[in-house]
């Protein structure tokens, strides 16, 4: 069963793949007419799953052992895994009653993010069973792991001048789980012939039958000029989002607490323990380790993001331009990262540029992308993960799409 489960948890993790981009904005200072934008990102990231394990759970296929153990000696004693797909669509409109330097905006979106911290034992328990760690303790202790689902609908009012912007969103909350160990480990003995289970688990879940999380999120952009010439010229932005939280009128949380002793050694062989035993097995499983369900409501903060850096000046004469700055998001696995690029302009109208990154939840990534700005519309497209494009090596995979639409 803890096999089962240890995969099951892998599975879902991973399949849930891939925010904010590293596409810098073209940045201007130009009353515009009202306009509309979208932004929609998809990425996965880790240290240690190579693409060719993930893709297996994404776009089908068969997990030799050969990718197993690829992936397996990538492993350090603990690894992050996470993600998020997102979309979103703002409109702004060009006034605002009784304001020449305001005007108002409606956003919405939806969001799905993940990410996991867990111990290289659970990789290799899912992938291999216990036979890899027979008269070994398998350690599953401090695993952490998320995932939220939700949609957003705000309004807001920004600045036709500088168009720093703030905005109130109404959230629905669509899907969530969280699940967290504390010491937890199995041994084999072979000697004895048990296997021992100590279990400290919590793991809570929104209840599929249940009203959807309610909430609010503050979303927030602020354009600050640098004229330093010691320093550098140009603009920082500073952009949060999703900041807020929603409360649940049910999340079920289960919490073990104890041990649990078997006689046999190779847990594939619980299955069939199920089926001789029935329930009396599962109930008895269930008193061993103090299994404890209570469903109650709950506020939860929302996985939020913040990004501080130098971005692009549509308004510059310079063809070649630089951007970088720190990213967070606001969960216990993403590490801060830091993100270094260019942008060179080819015309007046194509752009191209790169940037690499380091953090998050792996280490270094290169990416690249490309604009193209006509009379009325803005396109840019890149990935923010160039080798997972094209290398099973690789340790993500990313893709970005930007639009922006003057009416």
């Amino acid at each position: 069963m803890m096999k089962i489960l240890c995969f099951l948890l892998l599975y879902f993790l991973v399949l849930s793949v891939s925010a904010q981009s590293l596409l810098p904005l073209n940045y201007d200072t130009l009353e515009n007419n009202s306009r509309i934008e979208f932004h929609g990102s998809a990425f996965h990231h880790s240290a240690s799953l190579r693409n060719d394990f993930t893709g297996k759970f994404i776009f089908g296929g068969e997990i030799t052992d050969e990718i197993k153990d690829n992936s397996f000696e990538n492993h350090d004693s603990f690894q992050s895994v996470g993600g998020e797909i997102t979309g979103e669509l703002s409109y702004y409109h060009d006034t605002l009653r009784g304001s020449d330097k305001l005007a108002w905006m409606l956003r919405g979106g939806s969001t799905v993010q993940f990410g996991a911290n867990y111990p290289k034992d659970l990789f290799g328990l899912a992938m291999y069973g216990n036979q890899k760690y027979l008269d070994e303790p398998i350690r599953l202790s401090n695993l952490q792991s998320f995932l939220m689902h939700f949609s957003k609908f705000g309004v807001g009012v920004y600045s036709k001048k500088t168009k720093s912007s703030i905005s109130l969103n109404a959230i629905l909350v669509h899907d969530y789980f969280k699940l967290n160990s504390g010491n937890t480990t199995i041994r084999t003995n072979t000697e004895t012939g048990f296997t021992d289970i100590v279990a400290d688990v919590i793991f809570d879940q929104l209840v599929s039958d249940a009203t959807p999380g309610i909430g609010v999120g503050l979303d927030i952009d602020y354009y600050l000029p640098i004229t330093n010439e010691g320093l550098f010229e140009g603009f920082v932005q500073l952009t949060a989002r999703n900041i807020g939280a929603a409360y649940f009128d049910q999340i079920n949380r289960t919490d073990m607490l104890g041990g649990y002793r078997y006689e046999g050694i190779l847990l594939n062989e619980i299955p069939n323990l199920f089926e001789d035993n029935g329930a009396s097995f599962i109930e008895e499983i269930k008193d061993s380790l103090n299994f404890n369900e209570i469903s109650s409501g709950r506020w939860v903060a929302l996985p939020g993001f913040v990004q501080v850096g130098k971005i692009v000046d549509g308004m510059s004469d310079k063809q070649l331009q630089y951007f970088f700055g720190v990213r967070a998001y606001i969960n216990a696995i993403f590490r801060p990262m830091a993100y270094f690029g260019g942008q060179y302009a080819i015309s007046n109208n194509f752009h191209l540029g790169g940037n690499i990154s380091y953090g998050g939840y792996g280490n270094f990534r290169g990416g690249i992308y490309a604009g193209y700005q006509m009379n009325k519309l803005a396109i840019y497209a890149g990935t923010e993960d160039l080798t997972g494009s094209f290398l099973s090596s690789a340790f993500g995979r990313s893709a970005v799409l930007r639009l922006n639409w003057s009416l």
